[in-house]
């Protein structure tokens, strides 16, 4: 059976890869071993206990499921989160520098750090903590600012996107702290002290204990089944909650989801609710309104609305524009202005993040300074599209005449229950 060093890329199903730490286990639950990563790396706003992560060497195969994971209310001084792993898939050593032989509970400015090699060489990667303060860094799977307190500020900055997660170890193999992020502005690459995250409330006061080699005693978790391939799909699954409705869709041989608890789909596709529309007491009332999704793994646990058909979702989408937002009284707007009011803020780098998104998504087509005007069918089509594909992290997979069908209908008034 193939299996993976620690150090290796893993990842939530749609979610940006991350690289696995190290491995642990509470010492009150020690037939799991778990295997440390950044927090960001596999909690997807959507994601739950128990959600399978893979690792990108070994595909279609779960490597283990989500066990916990740290807070981020108030001011966080750890983003960690634990995968309990199948023993037979993963080993303890880290790639070119071994397994880790205890905790370093006290790194002191000027301390060499090493980080595993990039890949394709051998030689580990070495850095110095210059400072230990507080750092922002902005989250692009989140769309929101993290601030961390207490972090070890080292230079050069020798990571780069992908390497979140991994672990950082001193000259005599102990364990320093894990990898969070990188400040290109300073040069400096980010590792979270392992003290923040032995002792993190979220553990409840449990005890974590290193694994340098993998006990004989240790059980693999209970794992989904592998993705169905060749075509076929996985059988449909009622809402999470609300009344029990047909899905498809409105359009001929349009796209839509019939499985909203499918986690290895962004929500915003599986949901047919394109613009990831976060549940109102309004949408209740909308044509086509089906349930609710379970709390998600974000901070502010959000919850999303579950539509019968993607057409619908459009049209709940528009109605947020046109009628919650004013748009489709007061003329057009500008991009700027709609990523404020989807921010829920006149400034920062959640509205940055939006608008940087949705430019991206739509090949450079929209800036913060194009003009929308929601009578317009082709521009309510390209808007709608950069949005709905920046929502699901790739292109959606509605067709133009879905989309135009929902918002068409929208403005008539003529939706189907």
């Amino acid at each position: 059976m193939p299996s993976i060093e620690c150090g290796a890329s893993i990842l939530y199903p749609e979610f940006e890869q991350g690289t696995s730490g190290c491995l642990l286990r509470f010492t009150d639950a020690p037939q799991r071993a778990l295997l440390m990563t950044a927090g960001h790396v596999v909690l997807p706003s959507y994601a739950r206990q128990s959600d399978p992560i893979y690792a990108t060497d070994i595909p279609n195969t779960p490597i283990g499921v989500l066990r916990t994971w740290t807070s981020f209310e108030d001011v966080p001084t750890a983003d960690a989160a634990f995968i309990w792993v199948d023993p037979r898939l993963i080993v303890p050593r880290i790639t070119s520098l071994g397994a880790p032989t205890a905790f370093n509970m006290t790194p002191q400015i000027g301390d060499v750090l090493r980080i595993l090699p990039i890949t394709g060489q051998l030689t580990p990667r070495e850095t110095t903590i210059r400072e230990i303060g507080n750092v922002e860094m902005l989250m692009p799977g989140w769309k929101e600012t993290i601030n961390y307190r207490n972090q070890l500020l080292c230079e050069p900055m020798v990571t780069s996107g992908g390497d979140s997660g991994a672990a950082v170890l001193d000259a005599r193999n102990q364990l320093v702290g894990m990898v969070v992020g990188g400040w290109d502005v300073l040069d400096r690459t980010i590792v979270t002290p392992i003290s923040a995250i032995l002792n993190n409330s979220a553990w409840g006061g449990a005890k974590l204990e290193l694994l340098s080699t993998m006990p004989s005693d240790v059980i693999a978790p209970p794992l989904p089944p592998a993705p169905v391939q060749n075509g076929t799909t996985t059988p449909a699954a009622a809402p999470v909650s609300g009344p029990s409705l047909p899905f498809g869709s409105l359009v001929s041989n349009g796209f839509f989801s019939n499985n909203a608890n499918d986690h290895s789909v962004p929500r915003s596709i599986r949901t047919n609710n394109p613009g990831a529309l976060n549940f109102t007491t309004w949408q209740k009332s909308r044509p086509g309104f089906v349930g609710k999704t379970e709390p998600d793994g974000s901070v502010n646990k959000n919850v999303t609305t579950i539509y019968r058909t993607p057409e619908h979702g459009v049209a709940s989408w528009f109605y947020l524009l046109a009628t919650r937002y004013g748009f489709g009284s007061s003329g057009p707007f500008t991009v700027a202005v709609l990523a404020q009011h989807y921010a829920g803020q006149q400034s920062g780098p959640s509205v940055d993040n939006y608008i940087a998104g949705w430019r991206h998504a739509s090949g450079d087509r929209l800036t913060a300074q194009s003009a929308i005007d929601l009578t317009v069918d082709q521009q309510v089509l390209g808007l709608a599209r950069a949005m709905f594909s920046h929502e699901a992290g790739r292109p959606s997979p509605l067709h133009d005449d879905q989309i135009e069908f929902g918002f068409q209908q929208e403005r008539a008034g003529g939706l189907p229950p």
